[in-house]
């Protein structure tokens, strides 16, 4: 299962972020998917929160580029 694949390339912190441990490309993770490969919190918003809307921009709550 994707959430299962994606999950297992995380830490999940205390502090609630989930930490990308997998592949890295500069500051930011990335996970491909599907033939799909976008930044690792672009793929978490789309498999928790849908499709990302157009127009939209997808950021980090916190400072960590890792967070996901």
């Amino acid at each position: 299962m994707i959430y299962t694949k994606f999950e297992s390339k995380t830490i999940k912190r205390s502090n609630g972020c989930w930490e990308w441990k997998a592949s890295k490309h500069g500051q930011y993770g990335w996970f491909t998917c599907a033939g799909r490969t976008l930044h690792a919190y672009q793929w978490s918003y789309i498999l928790y929160k849908g499709d990302i809307p157009k127009g939209q921009v997808v950021r980090h709550k916190c400072n960590n580029k890792l967070c996901v």
